[in-house]
């Protein structure tokens, strides 16, 4: 692991892989272009009509924005479930209280045999 081009060789495979983050609502303004330069497609498709290359745009810009609504909402639910368990369920207390008078209410706090 002491290999003297080990770190040159990892962080240069780092640097090459491109990958994808969303902080900061970079999603959220992507998906806002995407669907603006498809409307922009589609105004122009109906006054001149569209060429086969622009046709092919519009073809991957809807690829790519029905990818990344998918991930918002992926992200959406990691964060929900992110949220639950951190806070908990809202209405446990209100739960717990009817499963106690429940409980109380079924408990058996003794027997009698014989009389006794």
């Amino acid at each position: 692991m002491d290999h003297p081009l080990l770190k040159t060789l990892v962080e240069s495979k780092w640097d090459s892989w491109d990958i994808r983050g969303w902080e900061d609502g970079k999603l959220d303004i992507s998906i806002q272009k995407k669907k603006e330069d498809i409307h922009h497609l589609d105004l122009y498709d109906d006054v001149f009509g569209l060429e086969e290359e622009e046709a092919a745009r519009r073809a991957a810009l809807m690829q790519d924005l029905l990818s990344d609504l998918k991930w918002k909402n992926a992200i959406i639910f990691q964060k929900s479930r992110t949220k639950w368990i951190v806070e908990g369920d809202g209405n446990s207390k209100l739960f717990h209280s009817f499963v106690n008078r429940r409980y109380k209410k079924n408990e058996i706090n003794g027997l009698w045999i014989n009389g006794e």
